[in-house]
């Protein structure tokens, strides 16, 4: 799901303004390349366990070129080169799992490093409530939904030769194979019920499931294995009715099932308390029974398959829902309204197509102080909602930086601007240059004057480690570095 969201907004924050560079570490050495889609990748080399001497100790260079910086949490590595780093610009993160647990030091390092972000983003309101590690953060913590992008119909015949091979209508599982996936609670609800079931994807439980199935005697539970995105989309428009049967906070969003919604597929899920419940909601997008439940789960099974009419509607809703809330363009909206409502600055409603992965936001030398956009509301935010610290990391005044380089959010900034400056002066107002007020200020590159607002912000993305091994080959995602994030 991470890298997923991190190409979208790389890829399509351009036309709002954003200049974005992604950032991670890989086992299988350091490159700097550009994605198809415009914007660069750099990846350090990396030890198998995820760290990256070298990119601990050139992070502090690379991070002077952002206004601001994305984090994708968790990621150690990261992490650690921010907090010894002592970097000074502004951070924000997106919060994929807990990661609780851990030693003195590693509790206290996670700690320090979501206490000095200005904003932290989770992707439901469900997942945040049950949070261990965000208790006492609520205030600085927003909702952002990861979201996909919309689809056109799928090929009529694609679609008839997926229900030739399972059924004319089947249920259907998609993504990795894992433990907390709870896909043997799913085959035990099988049993006694000949429903055709397919199970789309691959990972290291599925030598046991197969095994499990054998013994059951399943004989309508089909293991298709990765299946490229046209297949996957394919299979997932022939089919009657989606089940994530998860019974861990590991699934952390669910993105699956966003992805059946976009099909119209009513949905079956477990309620662990996090994002899954957010995007299947009981008894208006499908049913939402109890974790490691076989019983529950063939009851809602046979709920389905039964109630045709039913099933149908909460189809219907489902595809509503996605386009309500999980459409790829909303999320990429969202995060830029966030990034200039950390900078102070709206967002741009168009610009030059730039990307970013440790996101690197950067805005012009000179800029205007505006007053940031409330994204909730879509109207200016309140005196005590805008960020204190408004200026670009780059130009921050020594007041707002501790005799250790940390930026220090309790110190007063103390930089006036132009025109103040010149109105202490005592210069005539017909005298002064620079801006005053709101006025619109031009600055020239060579010797063509530029509005700053029309030029691109930059963000910066660290993110996550690049394994060899994609971790869920039923759901593929564009070329991005994965992270240890699961969902």
């Amino acid at each position: 799901m991470t890298e997923r969201a991190v190409h979208s907004i790389a890829s399509k924050g351009g036309a709002h303004g954003i200049d974005s560079r992604v950032l991670t570490v890989s086992p299988r050495g350091g490159c700097d390349e550009a994605d198809l889609s415009g914007y660069r990748i750099k990846r350090y080399a990396a030890w198998r366990s995820g760290g990256s001497p070298a990119f601990i100790a050139r992070f502090r260079r690379e991070a002077a070129w952002a206004d601001l910086l994305h984090f994708h949490f968790p990621w150690p590595c990261a992490q650690w080169a921010y907090l010894l780093g002592r970097v000074a610009v502004p951070a924000m993160a997106t919060v994929h799992a807990d990661a609780a647990g851990g030693g003195l030091l590693a509790r206290r390092g996670r700690d320090g490093f979501l206490a000095r972000m200005r904003r932290i983003i989770v992707t439901s309101p469900n997942y945040l409530e049950g949070s261990a590690i965000l208790r006492g953060l609520h205030g600085k913590v927003e909702v952002v939904p990861a979201g996909i992008e919309d689809l056109p119909a799928r090929d009529p015949e694609a679609v008839w030769r997926w229900r030739q091979r399972i059924g004319q209508r089947f249920f259907v599982f998609l993504g990795g194979l894992r433990d907390y996936k709870g896909l043997h609670y799913l085959l035990d609800a099988m049993q006694g019920r000949d429903y055709p079931l397919a199970v789309a994807g691959d990972g290291p439980e599925r030598p046991a499931l197969e095994a499990h199935a054998r013994a059951a005697g399943l004989r309508s539970v089909r293991f298709l294995g990765p299946l490229g995105e046209d297949d996957k989309h394919d299979l997932l428009a022939a089919a009657y009715g989606f089940v994530l049967p998860s019974c861990r906070r590991d699934e952390v969003f669910g993105l699956p099932l966003v992805e059946a919604s976009v099909h119209g597929l009513p949905m079956i899920s477990c309620e662990v308390g996090t994002g899954t419940s957010f995007v299947n909601l009981h008894q208006e997008t499908g049913l939402v029974v109890p974790p490691c439940d076989a019983r529950a789960l063939g009851a809602a099974l046979d709920r389905f398959w039964l109630e045709p009419a039913q099933a149908t509607a909460w189809g219907e809703a489902a595809r509503r829902r996605y386009v309500d809330h999980f459409t790829e363009q909303a999320m990429v909206a969202r995060h830029a309204a966030c990034y200039g409502a950390i900078l102070g600055r709206a967002p741009e409603a168009g610009g030059r197509a730039h990307g970013g992965h440790a996101y690197c936001w950067r805005l012009p030398d000179t800029k205007e102080a505006t007053m940031p956009i409330d994204p909730r509301r879509g109207r200016p935010a309140s005196p005590a909602s805008r960020p204190s610290h408004p200026s670009t990391p780059s130009n921050l005044p020594e007041a707002a930086v501790d005799e250790t380089g940390n930026e220090d959010p309790g110190a007063e900034l103390t930089e006036l601007p132009e025109h103040e400056k010149q109105e202490q002066a005592g210069i005539p107002p017909d005298e002064r240059g620079g801006r005053s007020g709101r006025a619109k200020h031009e600055r020239t590159v060579g010797n063509h004057p530029v509005d700053p607002n029309s030029m691109p912000s930059r963000i910066g993305l660290p993110v996550g480690v690049d394994r060899e091994a994609a971790a869920d080959p039923g759901r593929q995602t564009p070329e991005a570095p994965e992270t240890d994030n699961r969902s």
